[in-house]
């Protein structure tokens, strides 16, 4: 019997001789660098794919008198950013949002402080404030546009009822504790 010997087979990759173009291609990427620039990467194709249905959808699923195209909006928006208008809605919006946050805040610490410390108050108000707790503020809109019209009531009773509810319950259970 002949006995054979073969050489060592050289592993993958290593057979190329080493001329140090292959150090300087291989670029280390940090693993939270990869992380943040696939998770930016599916963010804008997501949006861009919303975009892309949203550009299609009108005009064939929806009524093109409804719905704006995305080219109308961005068009829209950028005649609102030139003449200050849409800076001047979004000041009114805030300033709406802050203050019914801030009624809604004082409305919520002073009646949760109470039912916090007074037991009586708590447990004969309890049965209201469940039956009123999961109904979204959403779902308020039509209720408050019926009791308090179109204007800003309603839109100060929509903001001040989201915010009440929560801060009432939190500021009840951290004083009773």
């Amino acid at each position: 019997s002949m006995l054979r010997v073969q050489a060592p087979r050289a592993r993958l990759g290593t057979a190329r001789p080493d001329t140090g173009l292959e150090r300087t291609r291989a670029v280390f990427i940090q693993p939270s660098v990869r992380r943040a620039v696939r998770k930016v990467s599916f963010a804008v194709a997501s949006l861009a794919t919303l975009a892309i249905a949203w550009h299609f959808s009108v005009g064939t699923l929806f009524n093109s008198m409804l719905v704006a195209s995305p080219e109308a909006t961005f068009a829209k928006i950028g005649k609102m950013l030139a003449s200050g208008e849409l800076v001047l809605h979004v000041g009114v919006s805030l300033r709406r949002v802050l203050i019914g946050y801030i009624i809604g805040c004082a409305l919520g610490i002073l009646l949760g402080a109470v039912l916090g410390r007074v037991r009586i108050i708590a447990e004969f108000v309890d049965p209201v404030i469940e039956l009123i707790r999961p109904i979204s503020p959403v779902a308020m809109v039509p209720l408050a546009m019926l009791w308090f019209g179109i204007g800003e009531l309603s839109k100060y009773f929509i903001i001040i009822y989201a915010t009440v509810i929560i801060v009432l319950l939190n500021t009840a259970a951290g004083v009773s504790r």
